[in-house]
Order: structure tokens, then sequence, then C-alpha cells
């Protein structure tokens, strides 16, 4: 495993409010979501547990950058705060004791979804791939920081109100 990464701590050459925040990763080559993997939600969308989790994509034009206004397609949206899990390298027949050799780091992620776009299907597609539809960042954690994902609240503000506070090991439906 790498060193752990050293950061020199300075003071902020301008403020946070006077920077443009980009998506992320402003181009990924796959964008994979993991759904109802909160039970809370799962149990409030009446979806059953599966053996397996529910995975859908979502296109790049999706995302935005922290603080960027999203594009609203219709009344029934939505949010959902998610942690993005960052995969660093080409990751082909990993054993799932390997797995985390693969993650690069950890963001922040706002999956808005047009609800009503989300019961036209069994597919999650139509509804989450709105372009200006995914808030992405604004940091990214280096995986060697984080001494375990189990430690870390998921904590989603709307307008600066707490709707969402979940620690992660007790929220997730798979492990």
């Amino acid at each position: 495993m790498p060193s752990r990464t050293t950061y020199r701590r300075a003071p902020p050459v301008t403020a946070s409010t006077r920077i443009e925040f980009l998506p992320l990763i402003p181009d990924p080559g796959k964008i994979l979501c993991v759904g109802l993997n909160y039970r809370a939600h799962a149990e409030e969308a009446g979806r059953n547990s599966g053996a397996y989790p529910t995975i859908f994509t979502r296109f790049a034009d999706t995302q935005i950058g922290h603080g960027q206004a999203a594009a609203r397609p219709t009344d029934s949206f939505d949010y959902e705060g998610e942690l993005a899990v960052i995969i660093g390298r080409e990751a082909r027949h990993v054993s799932e004791s390997d797995a985390m050799s693969v993650v690069a780091g950890y963001s922040c992620y706002n999956d808005f979804t047009a609800r009503d776009w989300r019961s036209h299907s069994t597919q999650w597609i139509l509804a989450k791939n709105f372009p200006g539809t995914g808030a992405f960042g604004p940091y990214f954690v280096p995986r060697d920081d984080v001494a375990s994902v189990s430690d870390l609240t998921l904590l989603t503000r709307v307008n600066s109100e707490i709707r969402q506070s979940a620690p992660l090991p007790n929220g997730l439906r798979y492990s």
C-alpha cells in the first residue's frame, strides 16, 4: 500500500465563494451507480432487497461542479446524497480482498433524479441522465487519507438544511 500523503496547510489564496468548481472528473470513462443502497431509501421506495445491487449508469454530460445550479428537467426533481468512489485504474477480475486496491479516493455526489421519469420504466437511465443533474465534488479525498469508509457519515444539505444524515456502515444494504 502506498504511504500516506502529507499535505502542507497554508492559508487560502482566494475565497471558495470566488471559485467556479467544475466536475471533479470532467470526462469520466464510465459512471456506474448503485441504486437503493441505503436501507431507509429502499424501504421508502418499497423495493425488495435482492441478493445483488441494482446498477445503473450516468453519462458524462450529467455532471456539474459543486455549487453550480442543477438543470431542473421536471417538477418531480429530487436529490440523493451519495458517496462517490473513484476507481483509479483498470479493474478486471479483482478479488473481493483486493477490491480496495483499485480505489483512488472518494468525493461527494448529489444524484438528482427526475422521479416522474423513474416510474416510466424498470430502467433508471431515463430518470438519472438529464444533462446537468449530477453535482460532483468539490473535493477528492485520496483513499489513503480515509482510515475506514465505515467511519464516514453521509450528510446532505438542501439550502443549508440537513436532509440526510447516515453513518455508512449502518445504512448500507450491501457489504
